[in-house]
């Protein structure tokens, strides 16, 4: 039943929005305005007054929900993609090359999550245009996904009726699934020590680069185990070669699929670099802020079964259950009490000038979307 020619030309209409990160008023507009046309109830929430602190962009805007009413007595079902890219993704031009749709090279496709965005509408208007039985369909369309998704974090939960949603935002095609996701906490410490010169009378100083080491040998960084990461990223410090360093500020984050791991171990650098200042006599300013909490859901659960079903209805094969170390939005929505997955969408090469989607995974996504719908 897809119109596959309607679907691409929808797809490339998207890409040419600039809709990066905080700047997707024009897209949101769009739409919005497509929802209505089709029917759906349509309304914006006010999560922006949240989250505008993140940004100062004129372009910034709300999170889109719209309902349409099932004829059906099935579950009903959410489904939900978001509308910004990452940058570069302003000017984008699609170009189809054979079997599939790229980015000239210069920005980003926006495959992610844009070609999501077609697949939802074009099952709405083939709900629409043959009259189909389904259930009962609620859409968000997501904004300020990319950084650590600050727009579903402040979305307006309230206007939920169902408690299970379908996420399209997973790179690869529609049999891969995430049904496990980590906690991300980032953090960011200031070492403060005591400047003195370096030549003269260093013993005046208290050096904070000696702070940082003497903390990092009884830290450990990289994989620390099967399912948690510690990562120290940023480090920036220090006034002249000729001075003892007074601040050292370092950035950093904690992935873990368990939520209590990532708070204990961002316990115990908090403690361990404590410690280390002390003894030297200086101090530490520690901020934290949890960026995603994990999920994990059950792979025998009815979600799981509503999905293979509507998967082996186009492919015939097995649907493949990862968790991986990347949030979404599907965080937040775990996070009130909704049960979700996060489903591939074909997109390929995601956050790259090379990303591209083929047009078979474009379609098939449309495909699941639609028989989710009507299970």
């Amino acid at each position: 039943m897809i119109n596959n020619k309607r679907l691409i030309d929808e797809f490339i209409n998207l890409t040419k929005f600039n809709s990066e990160s905080f700047n997707e008023l024009d897209i949101q507009r769009y739409v919005i305005n497509e929802l209505k046309k089709l029917g759906l109830d349509v309304k914006e929430d006010n999560s922006v007054d949240n989250y505008k602190k993140y940004s100062n962009s004129k372009n910034i805007t709300n999170n889109v929900y719209a309902y349409l009413k099932g004829n059906k007595k099935g579950k009903g079902i959410i489904l939900a993609a978001h509308l910004d890219t990452v940058s570069p993704g302003n000017n984008k031009k699609a170009i189809i090359k054979g079997d599939r749709i790229t980015s000239d090279g210069t920005t980003v496709l926006g495959a992610d999550d844009l070609s999501s965005v077609a697949s939802i509408l074009e099952v709405l208007r083939i709900i629409k245009e043959n009259n189909l039985d389904h259930n009962d369909i609620e859409v968000i369309f997501f904004v300020a996904e990319e950084p650590f998704a600050k727009g579903s974090r402040h979305f307006d939960y309230s206007l939920l009726k169902s408690n299970e949603a379908y996420v399209f935002d997973l790179e690869g095609n529609i049999n891969s699934a995430a049904i496990a996701a980590p906690s991300i906490v980032s953090f960011n410490i200031k070492i403060n020590g005591k400047a003195a010169h370096a030549g003269f009378n260093p013993e005046l100083g208290i050096n904070s680069l000696v702070i940082l080491n003497n903390a990092l040998n009884e830290i450990k960084l990289g994989r620390i185990n099967d399912y948690t990461t510690v990562n120290i990223g940023l480090i920036n410090g220090g006034s002249g070669v000729n001075i003892v360093p007074e601040l050292i500020e370092i950035k950093g984050e904690i992935r873990s699929l368990d939520n209590n791991i990532a708070i204990n171990e961002l316990n115990k650098i908090k403690e361990i670099f404590n410690e280390k200042a002390n003894l030297l006599g200086g101090s530490i300013d520690f901020n934290y802020e949890i960026e995603f909490s994990a999920y994990n859901v059950d792979p025998n659960d009815e979600i799981i079964k509503r999905y293979a079903d509507a998967v082996k209805d186009i492919n015939d094969k097995e649907i493949n259950l990862i968790k991986t170390f990347g949030g979404s939005d599907n965080n937040n929505l775990s996070m009130h009490n909704i049960k979700g997955i996060v489903i591939g969408n074909g997109m390929r090469n995601v956050h790259s000038k090379d990303e591209y989607i083929l047009i078979e995974d474009l379609i098939d996504t449309s495909k699941l979307i639609l028989n989710l719908v009507r299970k």
